[in-house]
């Protein structure tokens, strides 16, 4: 039996083709799309914003996104931010 543990830094791969995305990862990319900067969101979210710029890229390289502006989009087709 293989059990992996979900973290808000280590997302679980569910199957070849899913990923879980962790509540975090996703209020990080909801506060890019409102605009905020990375030291305003971690300022709000009582974390580095050196955290939160390798969340992006992280994020960025999982969904093979180029920009945080296709990031943001995929994020918003996919339903993960409102």
């Amino acid at each position: 039996m293989n059990i992996r543990i979900f973290t808000a830094m280590n997302p679980i791969v569910a199957s070849k083709n899913t990923v879980i995305v962790s509540e975090r990862d996703a209020k990080i990319v909801f506060h890019v799309s409102n605009g905020l900067s990375s030291k305003q969101i971690g300022e709000k979210m009582k974390i580095s914003h050196r955290t939160v710029e390798e969340r992006i890229a992280s994020l960025k390289r999982t969904f093979d996104c180029d920009s945080i502006s296709h990031l943001v989009a995929y994020f918003l087709r996919k339903g993960l931010i409102k």
